[in-house]
């Protein structure tokens, strides 16, 4: 095939990736694809002309094509004989995080979005992933260049690896060559409380400890479609994408606790959600900490329904003091 810019000129050093079931694409940078075992080995890049070849590849799911100027996705059906492909440009994002009633300076934003494809054995795969990072500037404001078209969610990231969680996370959808603009936070009621230990407990580094808040759905799906399931493919895609997206649309919030275990979660809307709040071993003086897939023992944990009434109220909810319960599995790890 042949890659053009959006003003029909050559596409020179375009990426041209052809996706399988095994592996899709993944961007770690504005236009730029992740060169791991994340991303498709199915790849080619084009000439002077914009022209490109790629041999065969069994299971093709897809080609996706990232230029500096622009971004294609051409279905499997389509990829045999595309001839010339035209790509859309880029897709902007800007916005502004807010905490409370001020712009808040020096915070770190992420945009990221997972498209889910599936065989149709009901397998799923990522076909395109992206996350890219910025930070506010001194008035709070980001932006966020070279996305590609279609939903993807905005969040606010704090903390490290090792005690991190994301917050006032909103979706948008980015329209290729327009400018998508969003505000993060400002809006809702603050959370109080306060974290105590067992009298059992021994010592915690409450600073390191998260509340964490999300928003609770009635037809939320409890677990993942299976394609046994269901009478027909579409109907299994539908059922998938929705057990996908309730993760994407459901609202997160969140804060570190204050050395005291008392804790301030901003700008929580209306509705109903569960807090929780988990103490775990960090495992300080260990040589070899836990990582994300092997998670530190629980020790001590709370859940808690939350109920906040659409009543414009702008007072802070006090949930007062929140004990936390030993988790007997893990007791011993003390």
């Amino acid at each position: 095939g042949v890659v053009l810019q959006p003003n029909g000129e050559p596409a020179a050093n375009a990426s041209v990736l052809l996706c399988t079931s095994r592996a899709g694409v993944t961007m770690d940078g504005p236009a730029h694809v992740q060169k791991q075992v994340n991303t498709t080995p199915y790849q080619a890049q084009t000439d002077s002309s914009g022209k490109f070849s790629l041999a065969a590849a069994t299971d093709p799911q897809g080609l996706i094509i990232i230029h500096d100027q622009g971004y294609a996705e051409i279905p499997a059906a389509e990829s045999a004989n595309i001839g010339n492909i035209t790509l859309q440009p880029w897709g902007k994002v800007k916005g502004r995080l807010m905490r409370g009633s001020q712009p808040a300076a020096n915070e770190q934003i992420a945009i990221h979005n997972q498209v889910i494809h599936y065989t149709d054995s009901g397998c799923n795969f990522g076909y395109l992933t992206f996350n890219l990072e910025t930070t506010t500037d001194a008035d709070g404001d980001f932006s966020f260049d070279k996305v590609p078209p279609g939903s993807c969610t905005v969040m606010h990231e704090q903390g490290s690896a090792g005690a991190g969680f994301s917050s006032d996370n909103t979706t948008v959808n980015v329209t290729a060559g327009a400018v998508t603009e969003v505000t993060l936070g400002g809006t809702g009621r603050m959370i109080l409380g306060k974290a105590v230990l067992p009298v059992t407990a021994g010592f915690v580094d409450w600073q390191k400890v998260v509340v964490r808040i999300q928003s609770k759905g009635d037809n939320r799906p409890n677990s993942r479609p299976k394609r046994e399931d269901f009478p027909t493919f579409d109907a299994f895609v539908t059922a998938s994408d929705d057990f996908f997206h309730s993760y994407q649309y459901q609202k997160r919030f969140g804060a570190f606790c204050e050395p005291d275990g008392s804790f301030q979660v901003l700008d929580v809307p209306a509705g109903t959600y569960e807090l929780k709040i988990d103490v775990r071993d960090s495992k300080q003086n260990s040589a070899a900490p836990h990582d994300f897939t092997d998670p530190n023992p629980l020790l001590d944990s709370v859940v808690r329904e939350i109920i906040i009434p659409d009543d414009k109220s702008t007072e802070p909810v006090d949930l007062g003091t929140l004990e936390l319960v030993p988790q007997q599995t893990n007791v011993s790890a003390r």
